[in-house]
């Protein structure tokens, strides 16, 4: 017989020389002539046996797309890959279930297998994803840290929120520029942006800080009333002055327990303290009131002399007698 390349003879009563000549099957090759049998191909591996008549071992080797396999040899068809969760088959004309297996990329997942493209994972607004291998949609999503917010979905990064002034972030895990962000109280400021704390605030003496939200470090500074003083900075409150006895607190921000303290004139007098004002004298009937800094309704009366009067109270000065004729 001369059967062509990659075919047999198959009958017995052959006619001619290529009478009852039949291919070889996928997986077998022969060179012809007077053989009765195809011979297993050998492919690399990597590949499979693809073409039926093939002339040699390796005739009509064909290999492997990503996500299949095989060992090579008379194979006729390739395998599904078997890469572990997190990994794709990225590698044609593998050898094994497991070989050219890719790490899937942050913002990435694979439930493995025959798997040939990462898909984006779906993390929660204010979470981003983390983690290289990702074997689920979620695996990985991490909340973003405070200052900073994410839409979700497959970001890897968290982007800066941007408070306005006189407002920080307060929230870990915000899912937008400005969520959560909250007015620094009374005391402290902010410029705003991505700040997490509030700072300190800086008035003037004889201010305190009188509103939430202050965008610098003297926004919403205001005086002190009177009868009270502050030292400044981030006080929240003045405090009552201490004036002494005879004295009153005369002055709008005051810078200390005694600034602005003024004295009370003759006919008015004061306890000291915090007092705003002096308070008219009582002297008796015939005294009058002859002192400044008196600290009692009674301390510095004095008796008019002889010829003269008072009717006392607060009275300053002694009046002249009129006495009648004889």
């Amino acid at each position: 017989m001369n059967c062509p390349s990659g075919q047999k003879s198959v009958k017995e009563g052959s006619t001619t020389a290529t009478d009852g000549c039949g291919e070889c099957a996928l997986g077998s090759y022969s060179s012809g002539d007077d053989n009765t049998d195809c011979q297993p191909q050998v492919c690399p591996a990597g590949y499979k046996s693809a073409k039926t008549g093939a002339r040699t071992e390796t005739d009509g080797c064909e290999i492997c797309p990503a996500g299949k396999y095989s060992a090579g040899g008379n194979a006729t068809s390739c395998s599904n890959m078997a890469c572990p969760a997190g990994k794709i088959a990225t590698l044609a004309g593998a050898s094994t279930d497991s070989e050219g297996c890719a790490v899937c990329p942050v913002g990435k997942y694979s439930s493995g297998g025959s798997l040939i493209s990462c898909l984006d994972q779906t993390c929660q607004q204010g979470n981003y994803s983390t983690k290289e291998a990702a074997e689920s949609a979620t695996d990985g999503c991490t909340v973003c840290d405070l200052g900073y917010f994410s839409t979700g979905g497959s970001v890897i990064t968290c982007t800066a929120q941007n408070c306005p002034a006189g407002q920080i972030a307060s929230k870990s895990g915000a899912t937008a520029i400005t969520d959560s962000c909250q007015n620094c109280p009374a005391g402290k400021y902010s410029l705003g942006g991505s700040a997490t704390a509030c700072l300190n605030m800086n008035c003037p003496s004889g201010q305190k800080s009188v509103k939430e939200g202050s965008t610098t470090s003297i926004d919403g500074c205001g005086e002190c009333a009177l009868g009270s003083y502050s030292s400044g900075d981030d006080n929240t409150n003045c405090q009552p002055q201490d004036c002494p006895a005879g004295y009153k607190s005369a002055k709008i921000g005051a810078r200390t327990e005694t600034d602005g303290c003024e004295i009370c004139p003759a006919g008015k007098y004061s306890a000291g303290g915090n007092a705003t004002s002096c308070s008219n004298m009582n002297c008796p009937s015939g005294k009058i009131a002859s002192i400044s800094a008196a600290s009692t309704s009674t301390e510095g009366c004095a008796v008019c002399p002889i010829g003269q009067y008072s009717s006392g109270s607060s009275a300053t000065t002694c009046s002249d007698m009129v006495c009648q004729s004889g």
